[in-house]
């Protein structure tokens, strides 16, 4: 068993965002490889890389593959979200500059998205987490492009690649059907993984890893306490790895709004989220 995880950076200088991008490759259980240095670009091509040795690999991306189901719907005019894929590969989208006073909030000072995308700011998935009692989790609206854990910039700047990684033989999870020794991607949200640790102190880091991932050490352990990026790709990745059973056997989704919006992928996707096998 084979497991990818990329901690993804929507930095608006691509090789800068390279310090910040970090992939944690786990063979079983085992942390083998853990490593930044790659421009966005470059470390898609590194997936596609490891697919050609491992064709199962399963791979977890840090970034919202979709858009809530209206705002793709009614104000983009697509039904599908590789047709969002492929337009914003395409450059037909320029959101990041004068189109984000309309839509997207947190950068500019003051500004508030409009109020069509404020009453749907929100895809299922990241509204079941949040409304997890258990966990303070708070995932962030893919319209949020500034301030704490906001994931905009890095979505925007990510779901061209999901086009990339299809077009190559890849399985983007939900939105295609299980093919067997197909590389399968998902989207993941490290901080549920990391739970409740504090990943900004090098002692918070440290303690979680001890207490979770006793097995791993050297100096694949030394890098992953490294930053906040390099601790969430390696959680991510070793976290997905204990639920590989999972992973290998993620059905097929019925739901047409779950189809579109996409899933933030956790071992207990499907409890929050019954409707998953409703047309």
């Amino acid at each position: 068993m084979r497991v990818i995880a990329i901690d993804w950076s929507g930095g608006v200088d691509d090789r800068s965002s390279s310090e910040k991008i970090w992939l944690a490759d786990v063979r079983d259980t085992e942390l083998v490889d853990l490593y930044n240095g790659y421009t966005r670009v470059e470390i898609i091509e590194r997936i596609r890389e490891a697919a050609d040795e491992t064709p199962g690999v399963i791979v977890g991306l840090d970034f919202s593959f979709s858009v809530p189901e209206r705002f793709l719907t009614d104000k983009l005019g697509s039904t599908t979200a590789e047709e969002l894929w492929a337009d914003l590969a395409a450059r037909k989208y320029d959101w990041l500059a004068a189109d984000a006073r309309e839509y997207f909030w947190g950068r500019l000072k003051g500004h508030q998205a409009n109020d069509f995308v404020k009453a749907n700011a929100f895809r299922i998935t990241e509204d079941r987490l949040r409304g997890m009692r258990s966990r303070k989790l708070r995932p962030k609206s893919v319209f949020q492009i500034g301030g704490a854990g906001a994931v905009g910039t890095g979505s925007i700047r990510g779901m061209e690649h999901l086009a990339t990684l299809m077009n190559g033989g890849f399985r983007i999870w939900p939105f295609h059907n299980q093919a067997e020794d197909r590389p399968t991607v998902v989207e993941i949200y490290p901080r549920f993984f990391t739970q409740d640790t504090t990943n900004t102190s090098p002692q918070g880091r440290r303690a979680f890893m001890d207490k979770m991932f006793p097995q791993v050490s050297g100096f694949a352990r030394n890098l992953a306490l490294t930053s906040e990026d390099s601790f969430d790709a390696a959680v991510s990745a070793l976290s997905m790895a204990e639920y590989s059973g999972n992973l290998c056997h993620l059905p097929s989704i019925r739901n047409s709004r779950l189809r579109r919006e996409g899933i933030i992928w956790t071992p207990n996707w499907d409890v929050l989220l019954p409707e998953w096998d409703e047309d």
